[in-house]
């Protein structure tokens, strides 16, 4: 487990319920890309953030930036409580969530979700797994 996996997965709840809204990065609206972003920030957490996108993300300005914050990426066997999850949306690559693990062993990802309109906590069952592309850690606080 990294560092602060537990503030990470509670953070992201606090985001539970808040509307979806392009391009957002707080509490009156945020988007896929924004919910690891706001985690970081409340969490003093290396940040990145890049508003110079459309509905549908440049991915590979989207892996520089991952990069670039010194987040790291993981191999999916290890996907761990706090990772960020990148997956499959419309045929491509370009959607984010939180990863969470309940203690009775329930996976869960908490993402915001354009079709719901808002920031929700998924069952990841056998078909979202399918659609997940890459695991990204975020950096250790401090670094």
């Amino acid at each position: 487990m990294h560092t602060r996996s537990d503030d990470i997965v509670a953070c992201a709840h606090t985001l539970i319920g808040v509307r979806f809204f392009h391009r957002g990065r707080d509490l009156r609206g945020i988007d896929c890309v924004g919910v690891p972003i706001y985690i970081a920030r409340e969490l003093g957490i290396k940040t990145w953030d890049t508003v110079s996108y459309s509905q549908r993300p440049n991915v590979p300005e989207f892996m520089r930036l991952l990069r670039d914050s010194g987040s790291t990426l993981v191999p999916f066997k290890e996907v761990a409580h706090g990772d960020m999850l990148r997956m499959m949306s419309s045929r491509q690559p370009v959607h984010i969530g939180i990863y969470e693990m309940t203690p009775s062993g329930q996976a869960y990802v908490i993402h915001a979700f354009q079709p719901f309109k808002k920031v929700v906590r998924s069952p990841l069952t056998p078909q979202e797994w399918q659609k997940i592309q890459s695991v990204w850690r975020f950096p250790d606080v401090g670094s």
